[in-house]
């Protein structure tokens, strides 16, 4: 399964720049950790809890502001037999 990329839908052109900016010290002023590989069209953030996050200013297309993110792994709890017993539904309320 692959990771999908959108643009921001509703900022007007030539915003983004504005956008990446604002976004990126939102996730600093939540104490996110940054990553050191850091441009200043690309800027990644890790939570405490392992979660990470990545806005990019144009790069996928003109005016373009992307925001990826990825979970931690499930915990390698209730082990079956060599590979952790991962779920096969997650419910949400």
């Amino acid at each position: 399964m692959g990771l999908q990329q959108r643009s921001a839908i509703g900022i007007a052109p030539g915003t983004a720049r504005q956008y990446f900016d604002v976004i990126r010290q939102a996730w600093t002023d939540l104490g996110w950790r940054p990553d050191s590989n850091g441009t200043d069209t690309l800027a990644g953030f890790a939570t405490t809890d392992g979660y990470t996050f990545v806005v990019r200013d144009a790069e996928l297309q003109p005016n373009g502001l992307s925001i990826t993110a990825a979970s931690p792994c499930f915990p390698d709890t209730n082990r079956g037999g060599d590979l952790p017993v991962q779920p096969t539904e997650i419910k949400h309320p």
